[in-house]
């Protein structure tokens, strides 16, 4: 009997993997349930923990498991057949291995090199869930002779409404629908995402804007950078809002449009500031200018501002550690709290997270003060 069912589990998988379930099962299987997790403040001076009454919350979906193992094969024959092109526009996310740490680390190297060069932060609201349909569909023509039976794929799983549920800061069910975009939690999300933005807004940026106009590029999904001179940093800019609105029907995100430039520029015919009336005008508060900012979690910039960035950081998880300390006894037994401790607050997923991709004299201060607040936990549990 056990192995029947594992025969029809898998006859199942694969009639999901290759789109022919009904459609209503293929409707269920693309409701989703939602996590809410507070959001990160990207800004390396504010050594605030984040909370979500200052910086909301993101809905992360997590797609059905059965849906999930019957796409996993093709959407890895898919990536690796369009990893080449996607690597070609400056999509790391999906088309680089360890993508974002990548752009971080080559984003580092040229505002070491390039004296000159601003960098520009750019992100879009809401990205993954309103992204135009339209555009998903141009890119995949453009890409079906790299990705067989790409088109088919869309065409079977985003012709209807996508539902999630999620729980909200204030503890009450929310339904989210939409009749555009994908799933950012699903196992194709991410591939739709970075393909269609490769083929509708990188490309044709790079494409208007070679090297030297622009001296990078790096896009790790919904997240850019580049970097160029005064004579082009606002052209790159105003063309890629134009390519975002106009292609993808998405939203630059004005709130997150941040300048990284040099202290030793100001006043200068490179000062970034010569050329910010050439940007598009904005209802929100002016563009900031900071000398560090972060990218993919991993601060890119002046080497001070990076040791504070880190610190951040390193008081985020002693404030986490510190909370862990308090419940131990009265809500969190001891053998829960050691569980918590080896999954999320081990030494090597701390080192990961504080001393990622930067030089250790950036992250030493930051790993001391967690360990300090590690060590006093292990105390209180043993």
């Amino acid at each position: 009997a056990v192995a029947q069912g594992g025969e029809k589990l898998a006859l199942v998988v694969a009639m999901m993997g290759n789109d022919l379930v009904p459609l209503e099962v293929r409707m269920q299987n693309k409701v989703q349930e939602g996590v809410t997790l507070c959001k990160p403040n990207d800004d390396p001076a504010d050594t605030s923990v984040p909370k979500w009454e200052e910086n909301g919350v993101r809905p992360v979906l997590a797609q059905e498991p059965l849906a999930k193992a019957g796409c996993k094969a093709k959407v890895a024959a898919w990536t690796k057949g369009v990893q080449s092109r996607l690597v070609q526009a400056g999509a790391v996310g999906t088309g680089v291995s360890s993508g974002g740490a990548a752009g971080a680390k080559a984003s580092q190297a040229v505002y070491e090199c390039y004296p000159n060069a601003h960098g520009n932060f750019k992100d879009i609201s809401n990205a993954f869930p309103e992204l135009a349909h339209a555009a998903i569909f141009a890119s995949a023509e453009k890409l079906e002779p790299l990705m067989p039976g790409y088109c088919r794929h869309l065409a079977a799983n985003l012709t209807f409404i996508q539902v999630a549920y999620f729980t909200n800061d204030k503890g009450e069910r929310e339904r989210i629908e939409s009749d555009d975009g994908t799933g950012m939690g699903t196992t194709d999300g991410s591939l739709i995402f970075d393909t269609t933005y490769a083929t509708e807004v990188l490309e044709p940026l790079k494409e208007m804007f070679p090297f030297p106009k622009m001296v990078m590029l790096a896009g790790n999904h919904d997240d850019l950078i580049y970097f160029a001179n005064n004579d082009y940093f606002a052209a790159i800019s105003n063309e890629y809002d134009r390519l975002v609105k106009e292609k993808c029907d998405n939203r630059p995100n004005q709130k997150k449009d941040i300048i990284l430039t040099k202290p030793g520029l100001e006043g200068t015919d490179h000062d970034v500031r010569r050329v910010l009336h050439q940007l598009n005008e904005w209802d929100t508060k002016p563009r900031r200018i900071v000398h560090a900012w972060n990218f993919n979690g991993v601060s890119i910039g002046l080497h001070s501002e990076r040791v504070k960035a880190a610190k951040v950081k390193g008081l985020q998880y002693k404030a986490m550690l510190e909370k862990i300390i308090n419940l131990v006894d009265h809500r969190l037994k001891r053998q829960h709290a050691l569980i918590v401790l080896s999954l999320a607050v081990k030494p090597a997923a701390r080192l990961g997270h504080i001393g990622r991709d930067v030089e250790p004299t950036v992250a030493m201060h930051a790993a001391l003060e967690s360990d300090a607040s590690f060590v006093r936990l292990m105390a209180k549990i043993f």
